[in-house]
């Protein structure tokens, strides 16, 4: 099964044009056609990489139809990050979406690589595979499967009632993928439409008379920015559902959203490993909102002490969570996922309970890990990127809480020479380097002072 044997596409609202579900299909087939064309048929990766846009969609779906395996890769990656990336996973071709163009240019957009990886038993049915930072400092591949994104997808589809006259909008980037999720393969279980709108730009850019949304997903930032934009009420239908995700949601944003356009909003929880969603309060269930709901249907969660077993409503625990929407593995990283499952349970290493009735509420993360915007940043990886400057002799990062936009990322440095432009030259050194969210605002470690300390 191919997920584009099961998809039901919908329209596609994208810069006032609107692609009807036939049209879908067709760009979707047409580039899935010229993929196979130029393509050699051992070399599964395709690296796909661009903001929201209806050639994103086309082309993650047409390099599944070909045949081949959709490694999403995020625009804004630092040079040093990508290199790794193609040492862990060679890819046959690079696809990056030329964002100002609604047409394709196949030989600008599409390049072809002549040392692409070729296929092992390890990627049977595996479709999708996105690189996520881990707290041994190292970016893991995660394969996803036809299978495991598919269940996911089917039982948000079935949790949230969607139809075909549902219009979803994913205030999310689709190289995160959550956003695929939410942006993309949910609304096409029922053939649901999708309006496409940047979530650099924090709106959906609808005016009055346009077609209006009836599930949107955002995350605390950006529902911030809503709060305060005077045309945001213009974008909801009549009961219109709000999910945020990502970061905590202060109720006091709960609050101030419902009341000002009578939403309120819903919270999940996930991650990647899980295709990636596993608790929403969803409809037809009260909405709890310090909870993250209750699980999907195609997902288990359970609670355990200390022991490993299994604690009573309410105690605190780590959350383990298990069912069809999880992942295959880390990509030739069989020990790291054999850390991480056992039995057909994965230890997410966040901590929580769950109430009488199985709503889900979170506590902490175990592990030592920054949220910076929604995105999961390891102090690790960070430290061990910056050491690569000539300049550094050590450092040690660390996060300052700023509420909706989660932690600001610092790193206390020790400098080997610190002339009056030595911070300057690091700073430029890592905006040329690393991804710029990785990016610490430096603090000089005092002479002798322990770093950390």
């Amino acid at each position: 099964m191919k997920l584009t044997d099961v998809i039901k596409p919908g329209r596609i609202i994208f810069r006032g044009r609107t692609y009807t579900p036939d049209e879908v299909r067709a760009n979707i087939d047409d580039l899935a056609r010229h993929l196979s064309t130029i393509l050699p048929p051992d070399k599964p990766f395709v690296y796909l990489s661009g903001v929201n846009h209806a050639k994103f969609i086309f082309a993650y779906f047409a390099i599944i139809k070909a045949g081949r395996i959709c490694v999403i890769v995020d625009p804004k990656t630092g040079p040093i990050e990508y290199g790794e990336y193609l040492e862990k996973v060679s890819p046959a071709a690079v696809i990056k979406i030329n964002c100002d163009t609604m047409e394709w240019d196949l030989v600008g957009e599409i390049k072809i690589r002549d040392n692409g990886a070729e296929y092992t038993d390890e990627l049977d049915d595996v479709c999708t595979m996105i690189f996520h930072a881990a707290d041994d400092g190292y970016a893991k591949a995660l394969m996803l499967t036809n299978r495991s994104l598919w269940a996911d997808a089917e039982a948000g589809a079935r949790a949230n009632g969607s139809t075909e006259a549902n219009l979803f909008c994913a205030l999310i980037p689709f190289c995160a993928l959550f956003g695929i999720a939410v942006g993309i393969l949910t609304p096409f279980v029922t053939g649901a439409g999708i309006r496409i709108a940047s979530p650099l730009q924090r709106t959906t850019e609808a005016s009055a008379d346009a077609e209006r949304v009836t599930d949107l997903f955002t995350t605390p930032a950006v529902t911030h920015f809503l709060l305060k934009n005077d045309k945001s009420k213009s974008i909801f239908a009549p009961d219109a559902q709000v999910t945020s995700g990502g970061l905590p949601l202060p109720m006091r944003q709960f609050e101030e959203f419902q009341d000002r356009f009578g939403i309120p909003i819903r919270q999940g929880y996930g991650l990647s490993e899980a295709s990636p969603v596993c608790t929403w309060n969803r409809p037809g269930l009260a909405i709890r909102p310090e909870s993250v709901g209750t699980p999907y249907s195609c997902t288990k969660v359970k609670v355990v002490g200390e022991d490993g077993n299994i604690v009573p409503a309410r105690k605190h625990g780590t959350i383990l969570v298990c069912g069809q929407n999880l992942f295959k593995g880390y990509y030739r990283e069989l020990s790291s996922t054999q850390k991480v499952l056992s039995n057909g349970w994965f230890d997410t290493r966040d901590m929580g309970y769950l109430d009488e009735d199985g709503y889900l509420y979170l506590l902490k993360n175990c592990r030592r890990m920054l949220n910076a915007m929604g995105t999961k940043v390891f102090p690790s990886e960070i430290e061990r990127l910056v050491r690569m400057n000539s300049n550094v002799e050590d450092l040690f990062v660390f996060g300052v809480w700023r509420g909706t936009a989660g932690h600001s990322i610092y790193a206390e440095v020790r400098l080997k020479q610190s002339d009056n432009g030595a911070i300057n030259k690091l700073k430029v050194w890592c905006a040329r380097s690393i991804s710029k969210f990785k990016t610490p605002k430096f603090v000089i470690a005092e002479p002798g002072k322990q770093l950390g300390g």
